[in-house]
């Protein structure tokens, strides 16, 4: 019996032999084949990190222009902030200073009214004294011919406009002569004044 069953395990072994070759045929195929999609696989996978650390690279670089872009408008913000707050501190100086200016003349402009009507005031007292003046003179001068005895000759009371020159000319006699006989030291005449004539 124990050839028969050493036999049938020969027989089994042949038998089992071919199935056990194209078992591990087939295996080794397989493994054969699942290595290389493993190696497909892997081979995808490192194409797909790469793929991913370039996209990171990217988005890195993209983040650090994005970041560059924000700290450069910032800046610009800033400067531009400070550029008006100067620009508006400057005018609002000026302001201030056009202000007081304008107070300023305003202050003049008043005391310069307050001058002209004290001006005028002084103007029109003056004008008054020159009136009072010149009858004074006026009313002399007649008390002084009145008194004085009138010698041969006439008598010529100044008009306006008159010059002595006009009234030597209308008379036929000279200024020397007019002067002489009123005992004038110089041309001036009044209004009213009565002259004697040679």
């Amino acid at each position: 019996m124990n050839r028969i069953l050493t036999l049938f395990v020969a027989i089994a072994v042949l038998m089992a032999s071919p199935l056990i070759a194209a078992y591990d045929r087939y295996q080794n195929q397989g493994s054969r084949d699942l290595r290389a999609s493993l190696d497909e696989i892997r081979h995808e996978l490192s194409n797909h990190e790469t793929m991913i650390q370039i996209f990171e690279q990217k988005f890195a670089t993209q983040e650090n222009i994005v970041e560059s872009f924000g700290q450069q408008i910032e800046a610009d913000q800033k400067s531009n902030k400070d550029l008006i707050q100067g620009k508006a501190a400057n005018v609002d100086q000026r302001v201030l200073k056009l202000e007081a200016l304008l107070q300023g003349m305003v202050e003049d402009m008043r005391q310069l009214r307050s001058q002209s009507s004290e001006l005028e005031k002084q103007l029109n007292e003056q004008n008054n004294n020159t009136d009072h003046l010149k009858n004074a003179v006026g009313s002399l001068m007649d008390a002084l011919q009145a008194n004085v005895p009138e010698l041969e000759g006439k008598m010529y009371q100044v008009k306006s406009e008159d010059t002595l020159g006009d009234i030597a000319l209308r008379h036929h006699t000279s200024v020397k002569a007019i002067k002489e006989i009123n005992q004038m030291k110089n041309d001036r005449i009044l209004i009213g004044q009565k002259l004697k004539l040679p």
